[in-house]
């Protein structure tokens, strides 16, 4: 059994991307290459502390009504770059997958309680927080992703953040797509994914509630980052075609926000969708 995190405090992404690659189609031959690849870099879960602790947990975790352990957790969203919600996301509909991502959650989680004031039009509010970054210089004093979200936090720019009072789920999955488009930055990507996952446990949360909650947190990982260009250049085919084309990707990110870019069609139009699944199969 793998550890859900590796060299002291990566997530292990292998649960997520073998359901990725399940659902775009791979292979079972493909999908035991990029397997192989990827546990290179894993560790047993008997060979560290964490690890011990998330076997323990897991054994616990056998009959845990997943809406009553998500009702007080919400203030959580942003621990480990969402990971603790994008594999409970993966792993729902397999008891055994659904042990492994609670006992990781459990881990995983810390509060992050915040109190912004509320916007009523948050394409309009990025595009400010946008501007406000650039000449915002923020000293990132460790390169941890929850320390950088920390740093942006205590800094000047804290004044500039906001809560939505209203929810448009459209407007934040376009909102989202469109801060990658000019970015292609990594912790854009997983505000992507960690937003599809939270969407996709509709059934276990008050999405409403969930989405104003993210984006609380999303808006500064959007700004960890203060490098805004041009938009991705415009596809040249439908979402289908690069679908048939996952198979040929080998990174975890890019497999998983892929899969992402499928889920986040039904809930919206933008050709931003198309533009990604480019850039991600171009590579």
């Amino acid at each position: 059994m793998y550890s859900p995190t590796y060299n002291e405090g990566f997530t292990n992404h292998l649960p997520m991307v073998i359901t990725s690659m399940e659902r775009l189609g791979f292979t079972r031959e493909r999908m035991n290459e990029v397997i192989e690849i990827y546990s290179t870099r894993l560790e047993q879960a008997e060979a560290t502390e964490y690890g011990r602790r998330y076997i323990e947990l897991r054994e616990k975790m056998s009959n845990v009504d997943i809406s009553e352990y998500l009702s007080d957790k919400l203030s959580t969203i942003p621990s480990a770059l969402f990971h603790h919600f994008i594999r409970l996301y993966f792993s729902i509909g397999d008891k055994e997958l659904e042990k492994s991502a609670l006992a990781y959650f459990e881990l995983a989680k810390h509060d992050f309680i915040v109190d912004f004031d509320e916007t009523s039009n948050i394409t309009e509010h990025i595009e400010k927080l946008i501007k406000r970054r650039i000449v915002s210089p923020v000293n990132f004093l460790s390169g941890s992703s929850m320390d950088k979200y920390r740093a942006i936090r205590n800094s000047s720019l804290k004044e500039y953040l906001k809560v939505p009072n209203y929810v448009d789920i459209k407007e934040m999955t376009n909102l989202f797509l469109d801060m990658f488009s000019r970015t292609k930055d990594f912790y854009i990507l997983h505000v992507i994914t960690g937003f599809q996952a939270i969407l996709g446990l509709k059934d276990y949360l008050d999405v409403n509630e969930a989405v104003k909650e993210y984006y609380k947190h999303a808006q500064i990982f959007i700004i960890l980052g203060d490098t805004f260009g041009p938009r991705l250049p415009k596809a040249k085919h439908e979402l289908e075609y690069y679908i048939k084309k996952a198979p040929s990707l080998e990174d975890a990110h890019d497999i998983k926000l892929l899969y992402s870019l499928t889920e986040l069609k039904k809930v919206t139009d933008s050709p931003l969708i198309e533009d990604i699944a480019e850039y991600i199969i171009k590579g």
